[in-house]
């Protein structure tokens, strides 16, 4: 059996040199570990002789910790068995019988799409630009080939001059 430490005893362990902290009631010694962590040693000394549950679920899965658990877990707290709660709980059952909420269907999911579509939901409210007259592409009388000659005449001379939030920008000169 693993040995058992009191809250005492684990915040004497609270330096560089010997660091230990709990995660879900289980001790740890990180003092070897201190060189490895890929969110440095700063991290680890501040929870350094304390219960650091919270903060190594806020950025670890379980996985990590069933990795390094038979290298570096040196036992357990002696209130683990109910005082500790875990800051990773297990899941919660689910109620039974009238209590439970029924399961949608696919239609029921369809209505959902539908409404959340709704023009009027979303059109007053939407990022998209709003196309003005100019930028409505005009159908070009060349059909399927593209632009007239007459067309292409007047994109070459065309007179407007580019702008940036209503600044003129100074025109580049190709090198072709």
């Amino acid at each position: 059996m693993a040995p058992t430490f009191t809250l005492a005893d684990l915040q004497r362990h609270n330096k560089a040199d010997n660091l230990w902290i709990v995660v879900d009631g289980d001790v740890y010694d990180l003092t070897s570990f201190l060189e490895e962590h890929p969110g440095g040693q700063k991290i680890l000394q501040r929870v350094a002789g304390k219960d650091a549950s919270k903060q190594f679920w806020k950025y670890h899965n379980a996985h990590i910790l069933e990795k390094y658990r038979p290298r570096l877990q040196v036992g357990s707290l002696d209130s683990k068995q109910g005082a500790v709660q875990s800051a990773n709980p297990p899941p919660k059952t689910l109620p039974s019988g009238d209590n439970v909420a029924p399961v949608p269907t696919e239609a029921d999911l369809d209505k959902t799409d539908q409404r959340r579509m709704s023009p009027l939901e979303v059109g007053p409210l939407s990022t998209a630009p709003v196309p003005v007259e100019d930028d409505v592409a005009k159908p070009s009388s060349g059909g399927a080939n593209g632009p007239t000659p007459t067309e292409r005449e007047k994109d070459k001379t065309r007179t407007e001059k580019p702008t940036l939030y209503g600044k003129e920008l100074p025109r580049l000169k190709s090198k072709l």
